[in-house]
């Protein structure tokens, strides 16, 4: 049925636990470290326990209309258009469809929409880009962007726990999707107050392991050159931004493959100068420093060791 916002949504709870099992007991991490309740720390964060509530809330006072999604497709599609300015949601605000039976889930704590912090939907410019989010209760959370048809579906991209790629305060607080690619994994404080190395390494090898195929691709060399050639230098001759607010760096270096062994040993700076006039990337790792550059006749990245 076509349904106005407060039709649709009145009867819609906060999203709770569904089909919850007790986890393991574990001998040794419990020797060593007080096991978590993630189901409870999912249901207890200010995500669930407030701002889904509050995005309801939102929308039920819209003059908004809309049909429920009947396919994973249609979820997406309205979450991404109609309902954007609203998420993050609950799945099941937005859903006729069973998400969980049709994503074979168990073991869910809640599902949702949200957007995808720093990844833009290249259908939709300049929005984000809109995925289903499931929070487990082993702490995991998986990601799932459903295509055109099921051929063309996103490989569901599992987040272990703890993460590099967000920091859990953070997503207790606003969701997983807008706490993604805030920090480079390697400075992403897992449980908050953790202390650092003096030389943290920000990209590592195993990191690249982590990330998410699609956000490499959309944060790939043409959008970090169109970044580098943006910056205002305002009379300095460098620019760093091993720290991440400027841009999510490690997400196209972890998407080139002529830099795979720079980051084999760590990188622990970025920063944009200039070599012979032109904009260069300089990468540092524990064995010196790398430029990193388009190669002018080629056209490939290039990567060659600052002597």
């Amino acid at each position: 049925d076509l349904g106005h916002a407060d039709s649709t949504l009145a009867a819609t709870p906060p999203p709770v636990a569904h089909n919850v099992v007790p986890l393991p007991d574990d001998p040794a991490a419990s020797a060593s470290q007080p096991v978590m309740d993630f189901r409870r720390m999912w249901i207890d964060s200010a995500v669930c326990s407030m701002v889904l509530p509050h995005q309801c809330q939102h929308l039920l006072a819209s003059d908004v209309v809309f049909v429920r999604g009947d396919t994973l497709r249609d979820v997406i599609n309205l979450a991404a258009d109609r309902l954007y300015d609203y998420l993050p949601l609950p799945i099941s605000a937005i859903a006729s469809v069973d998400v969980e039976k049709v994503l074979c889930l168990q073991d869910v704590v809640m599902v949702t929409a949200e957007r995808v912090n720093r990844i833009y939907d290249h259908n939709r410019p300049p929005k984000l880009r809109v995925d289903i989010f499931a929070y487990l209760v082993t702490g995991e959370v998986v990601r799932y962007h459903p295509g055109r048809n099921r051929k063309a579906d996103a490989q569901p991209h599992r987040m272990s726990f703890p993460s590099c790629l967000y920091c859990l305060e953070d997503a207790l607080f606003r969701g997983v999707g807008q706490s993604l690619h805030v920090k480079p994994p390697g400075a992403v404080d897992f449980y908050g107050g953790a202390s650092q190395p003096a030389v943290p390494v920000m990209l590592a090898q195993m990191h690249i392991l982590d990330v998410n195929i699609y956000d490499k691709q959309m944060c790939g060399w043409n959008p970090f050159l169109k970044f580098v050639m943006g910056l205002d230098f305002n009379g300095s001759t460098e620019i760093d931004i091993t720290a991440g607010e400027h841009y999510p760096w490690w997400l196209f270096l972890s998407s080139n493959g002529a830099i795979r062994d720079v980051i084999q040993h760590g990188v622990t700076r970025i920063r944009v100068s200039f070599y012979e006039g032109h904009r260069c990337i300089f990468v540092t790792n524990d064995r010196g420093d790398y430029r990193v550059f388009q190669h002018p006749v080629f056209k490939r990245i290039t990567v060659e060791e600052v002597v």
